[in-house]
């Protein structure tokens, strides 16, 4: 099992990823960045924010996207390769969704987040049009396949620093896609799912209605298994994450793989959590709760699970 007690997911202060990010920026522009955290940066930077910084610290968009991107690196929790990956993906509408990869020191491998990962499933929670996403490193065939899902082939441009801007296709060309298993769309144009509560007292609680709603935002077109998780913290804040599924199965992103992600681009630790509800279609709830055993361990937090059918 992982040993969170001596990892950096336990031991990360916030104030240090402040000023390691604003590091990256223009002294005239490192104000604006500064409000970002007083305000609790989320690793989400609003197109107004950008339109900030691209004035003030005399950027254009592309230079822009790349800083965040290198800035992103920041948050990573890379404790077995010290390899740190940032990413920074920009939608139509000017919004940047940052992500970085993490790594969990005496766990499985295959639990390692990837920053393409990251800034995605971020993204696509709030939007569905996306023109850019900018990455310190070229992607690993695991994320290019990741990306495959969401009908990024032709119109999502990948810019890695120093190189021409890439698309997807390009990147994986003969690609195999959620089409091959005979679904009519991926996973950015999926619509969400809808459930229903089987305990009426899900409506009460503020943290089971966060877990819910992820929930309906979650991608299980292949298994069935939609569900959310969201976790409350210490000072009361509530986080939700949903659980990805991929096509070529491997790639998917657990439901703890996705709430650490949140976790990570807070620069929050994982003993500033409270309680964490699972919510999920019933007769999936082992599922779910299995593939957080790794990440938990011996400090592991009392899981409460509600289940919903689907409407």
């Amino acid at each position: 099992m992982t040993d969170l007690a001596n990892d950096p997911w336990f031991l990360s202060p916030r104030v240090s990823y402040q000023q390691s990010f604003q590091s990256f920026f223009d002294p005239k522009a490192r104000h604006f960045v500064e409000r970002w955290f007083q305000k609790g940066f989320s690793g989400v930077v609003t197109a107004d924010e950008a339109f900030d910084i691209k004035k003030h610290g005399q950027m254009n968009p592309i230079e822009l996207g790349r800083t965040l991107a290198e800035a992103a690196r920041t948050f990573s929790r890379s404790g077995v390769s010290n390899f740190k990956v940032g990413a920074a993906l920009e939608s139509k509408a000017g919004n940047f969704y940052l992500g970085t990869n993490g790594e969990f020191s005496g766990g499985a491998l295959s639990l390692t987040i990837h920053a393409e990962q990251a800034a995605i499933t971020r993204g696509i929670g709030y939007e569905q049009e996306f023109k850019r996403l900018f990455v310190t490193e070229f992607p690993c065939g695991h994320c290019r396949q990741f990306m495959m899902e969401f009908g990024f082939d032709d119109e999502l441009v990948i810019d890695v620093k120093g190189t021409e801007p890439l698309t997807l296709k390009a990147l994986l060309p003969f690609a195999f896609g959620p089409l091959d298993l005979g679904k009519t769309h991926g996973a950015l144009h999926a619509g969400g799912q809808k459930l229903r509560p089987k305990d009426e007292l899900a409506h009460k609680d503020p943290l089971v209605i966060a877990a819910w709603n992820a929930a309906e935002r979650s991608y299980a077109p292949y298994t069935g298994a939609y569900a959310g998780i969201a976790m409350q913290g210490l000072r009361g804040w509530i986080l939700g994450a949903s659980y990805w599924e991929n096509a070529a199965f491997n790639p998917s992103i657990s439901l703890f793989q996705s709430a650490m992600i949140e976790l990570m681009m807070r620069g929050l630790r994982v003993n500033e959590v409270q309680r964490v509800v699972v919510f999920c279609r019933e007769g999936f709830e082992s599922l779910h709760q299995n593939s957080g055993a790794e990440f938990w361990g011996d400090q592991a937090l009392p899981l409460e699970g509600w289940c919903g059918v689907l409407v």
